[in-house]
């Protein structure tokens, strides 16, 4: 009898141990399993990051490359002051990319962004730079050429707004430049503005049908033999159908470009010298020293400036001393021909065509 139980109690224990070393085993699973999710969501939470972050970089990169002409714009301005680029604006007026068209707009934007800007405040930025970077002094033409993208009714209101914002910023800056504006390539006259060579003159009728002679500030033009050539009806001689012919106010009835000056205009950049001095150190070929300001002196140690020997100056790094280049402008030429902004070597009014009359 007491074999027996003392067989029940071993058997009980067994059962025991054996539970026992099940539920230890049910533990470590559990454990291990939850560390195998946990390791499985970083690593999702990692290859989601790491998509996001090449994401970000492929869009930036994708904008970088982003043709200004493929984006949805209102007007495009092709502006040519010595700087030449191009600025696309949305419905509003406001800038939504800038094309720079050569170096010098390279240089004129290197630390100036308008993108977002309303063109109204971003023509006296563009005009301020200008001519804190001597691209725009007194006689310099500014020539603004809009075209739309769309049958939009408001391209007159952006030239009026454009030609203000300019005409008052020249006055600001005390620079006496002409202002072209231009509508697909057709100069305009602005009222109230000041567009230099290219105002012209309106040729009205009233509903008499007699032909206004008057420009946009009112005033009347004269009309004369030269003037007003009359061309009567074949069908009975009378002269109803009246046609008139005015002397073009853009290039005074010469037919000559008034820009390059029928090609002998000389180059506005070198004047003529075939020279384009330098900006740096204005001819010198030298520019103050920054080690000593100019004053020859080391200011620690009271002896000569070991970084220009006591000179005060050094040899200009932009011209390398010589004072300047060979004109960059007229390449040689001198004069104003082929690179004219207006007719590009044709050496014709834009406006009347070479014929001297509208």
């Amino acid at each position: 009898m007491k074999k027996r139980n003392k067989e029940e109690v071993l058997s009980g224990q067994r059962i025991k141990i054996a539970a026992l070393l099940t539920g230890i085993s049910l533990l470590l699973l559990s454990g291990c399993g939850n560390k195998a999710q946990e390791a499985e969501g970083s690593q999702v939470q990692t290859d989601i990051a790491v998509t996001a972050t090449e994401q970000t970089a492929a869009a930036e990169e994708q904008a970088e490359t982003t043709d200004p002409e493929t984006l949805d714009y209102a007007y495009r301005l092709h502006i040519t002051i010595n700087p030449e680029f191009r600025l696309y604006l949305d419905e509003q007026s406001k800038v939504v990319a800038v094309t720079c068209l050569n170096q010098d707009a390279e240089d004129l934007f290197s630390e100036t962004d308008l993108t977002g800007m309303d063109v109204e405040k971003a023509m006296p930025v563009i005009i301020q730079q200008a001519v804190a970077k001597e691209y725009l002094a007194d006689g310099k033409n500014i020539t603004i050429d809009l075209e739309k993208s769309t049958e939009s009714g408001q391209a007159d209101t952006v030239e009026q707004v454009i030609a203000a914002a300019v005409t008052a910023e020249l006055k600001e800056q005390g620079v006496d430049a002409a202002l072209e504006l231009q509508d697909a390539g057709t100069p305009v006259a602005i009222e109230g503005a000041d567009t230099g060579a290219g105002d012209t003159v309106s040729d009205q009728t009233d509903n008499t049908g007699n032909a206004d002679n008057s420009d946009k500030a009112g005033n009347v033009t004269e009309s004369g033999a030269n003037n007003a050539v009359p061309e009567n009806d074949a069908g009975n001689g009378s002269a109803t159908n009246v046609s008139q012919k005015t002397k073009c106010s853009a290039c005074d009835g010469t037919g000559i470009c008034q820009e390059c000056k029928g090609g002998t205009a000389p180059c506005k950049r070198c004047g003529g010298s075939l020279w384009e001095t330098c900006g740096t150190c204005g001819g010198s070929g030298r520019q103050t020293c920054p080690g000593c300001g100019g004053s020859g002196v080391d200011a620690t140690s009271g002896t000569s400036c070991r970084h220009c020997g006591g000179s005060g100056g050094n040899t200009c790094q932009q011209c390398g001393g010589s004072g300047g280049k060979s004109c960059s402008i007229c390449h040689g030429k001198g004069v104003i021909s082929d690179d004219c902004i207006l007719c590009h070597g044709d050496k014709k009014c834009t406006v009347c065509g070479g014929s001297g009359e509208l």
